[in-house]
């Protein structure tokens, strides 16, 4: 029948149709769809795996042979380029339609525009699985080195400036060990991570809950903007001496200091990662009616991650600090107090070996947690080349 219609060959029989205005005003979105659509059937064609999971959908759970005949059939009408000849096809077709239909069924655009249309089709290159693979270089290794490089900048620095008040990272080694085997360094170590982690998990909660509130609504948001701005400027030792002046030396006093220099910054964070929420999402949750539940974790979750990841991280290297320096103010252990004692003594030695522990302990929860979390939630994101 095409060929009586004075069609070549056959076009492509599915698309989408788009108003001229969202053709000029979106055409980067558009592409980007167009992409997508492009990876998501290149996936379908090369991966059997996923088909599995699209049997329920397809009315084919207890009939293999229909899924497989489905399946194949679907696979054998993907597109992977749009050359001249199916172009041409599709402009032939467009011109039948066109003379059978009329305007009712094609618009009223003129033959120009839809040329137009059809050249930029041409232009839309192959899906990214037929392009070779670009790796990015593995860095990993320069990671490695890094560590090394430090304590060899130290050693080589300790030599060339030899003081009581600069230790070797030899000394330190051996100062840590002692301390932790004859000293009070692993309960201080354990006093102190459970200030922070407690602080941090109230911050980052309160935080969130917060930022979203004011991201979305656009009056609470101007009500307390002050309340941020005074927060975030607020002097954190000023906090902690009002705090343990009201509530006197205790864990409380240290924990909800801690917790108000930290929500301000995690609010501010999440507020502005809900306000760059692209307005597209949600009208594409709309138009396919998804329930509350996918579209907060389809739409809304991915991106608001990055932001929450970045608060976390940022937040984490905060709050340590903070929690050390109020310990120094008033506490009955934990590191930051023990270091107050190193101090008094001018024991630079035990100082820098305290310090070590803890900088060893941070960065064994960035690789062990925090880094395969931001991996695993992120892993959607193309990587750097």
């Amino acid at each position: 029948m095409l060929d009586e219609l004075g069609v070549d060959q056959p076009p492509p029989l599915l698309g989408w149709t788009f108003s001229d205005e969202t053709a000029r005003s979106k055409t980067g979105a558009i592409t980007r769809f167009l992409d997508a659509s492009f990876d998501a059937k290149a996936v379908l064609r090369e991966n059997d795996a996923v088909w599995e999971g699209l049997k329920g959908a397809m009315g084919a759970n207890e009939d293999s042979a229909l899924f497989r005949q489905l399946r194949d059939d679907y696979r054998r009408g993907i597109v992977s380029r749009y050359d001249p000849s199916l172009v041409h096809a599709a402009e032939q077709a467009f011109a039948v339609l066109a003379q059978y239909g009329g305007s009712d069924l094609v618009g009223s655009g003129d033959q120009a525009r839809r040329r137009n249309l059809l050249d930029w089709i041409s232009k839309i290159d192959t899906p990214a699985t037929d392009k070779p693979a670009r790796r990015a270089p593995d860095n990993r290794a320069l990671e490695y080195l890094s560590l090394p490089l430090l304590l060899l900048v130290w050693e080589v620095l300790a030599i060339t400036f030899p003081n009581r008040l600069f230790p070797t990272p030899v000394a330190v080694g051996q100062e840590l060990w002692l301390l932790a085997t004859q000293g009070k360094l692993l309960s201080d170590l354990i006093k102190t991570l459970l200030r922070a982690s407690t602080a941090f998990v109230v911050a980052m909660v309160l935080g969130t809950v917060l930022g979203i509130l004011l991201g979305r609504q656009r009056r609470l948001d101007r009500l307390f903007s002050s309340w941020l701005l005074v927060g975030l400027n607020l002097p954190a030792i000023v906090v902690a001496i009002v705090l343990y002046i009201w509530l006197g030396l205790t864990e409380l006093a240290l924990i909800s200091a801690v917790v108000i220099n930290k929500v301000p910054l995690v609010t501010t964070n999440i507020r502005e990662g809900v306000r760059s929420f692209a307005p597209e999402f949600d009208e594409l949750a709309l138009a396919l009616r998804l329930p509350m539940d996918r579209k907060l974790r389809l739409i809304f979750l991915p991106q608001l991650l990055p932001f929450v990841l970045a608060s976390a991280r940022t937040g984490l290297s905060l709050i340590w600090k903070i929690v050390l320096v109020f310990e120094v103010l008033g506490s009955d252990g934990g590191v930051g107090y023990r270091v107050s004692l190193f101090f008094q003594f001018f024991d630079i030695t035990g100082i820098l070996a305290y310090t070590t522990a803890f900088i060893l302990v941070v960065m064994a929860l960035e690789h062990s947690i925090i880094r395969p979390i931001e991996q695993k939630v992120m892993q959607w994101r193309p990587d750097p080349a």
